[in-house]
């Protein structure tokens, strides 16, 4: 869907506790062999909202709907080291309580391997093993207290920097969460 200029085709959702986080080491590109948030393609007749719920069940066996979800705002990102930025994802984070589904062991899926980790260090741009992107804004979208654009700028195939800028327009009047 184009909003504003922005092709939001896609989702993504970081389950979390109070000290871990939801990840899926993905088996396939983009991101193959990284630890990344839950997530896709939104699908035909879906809204964001929609479209992260039956991403995190899809991929994790997790009901979204026994935790509190909330829209943190959209990432987007250069492609191909250019300026053509119009290429986004809506962004979610699901915060659980004492009764959130836990297991300790990592978990083989259709898209990977599911597992919870400790928040810290999925936050740690140090962490080789995370989407390089992940350490960048995962840490601002969780202590902050409106949803913002969440714009990664990559050269040579780095991240260098994340921009945080206003929601546009379409999307701050919410009707396609």
């Amino acid at each position: 869907m184009i909003i504003d200029g922005l092709d939001m085709k896609y989702v993504i959702g970081f389950p979390m506790t109070k000290t871990e986080i939801l990840l899926i080491k993905r088996n396939k590109h983009p991101w193959i062999n990284k630890w990344n948030g839950a997530g896709g393609k939104i699908e035909q007749g879906e809204n964001a909202m929609q479209a992260i719920y039956r991403e995190i069940l899809e991929e994790t066996e997790i009901d979204l709907k026994k935790s509190e979800t909330k829209f943190t705002g959209i990432v987007t990102w250069d492609r191909n080291n250019g300026g053509d930025n119009n290429t986004g994802m809506y962004a979610f984070i699901s915060q659980f309580h004492s009764n959130q589904p836990s297991w300790k062991k990592e978990k083989i899926i259709e898209e990977g391997i599911v597992a919870w980790k400790p928040i810290e260090w999925a936050c740690n741009k140090s962490t080789k093993e995370i989407a390089d992107t992940v350490p960048y804004f995962l840490p601002l979208m969780m202590v902050s207290k409106n949803p913002q654009r969440y714009h990664c700028i990559f050269r040579n195939n780095i991240v260098k920097e994340v921009k945080v800028l206003p929601l546009p327009k379409g999307i701050i009047s919410g009707k396609f969460l």
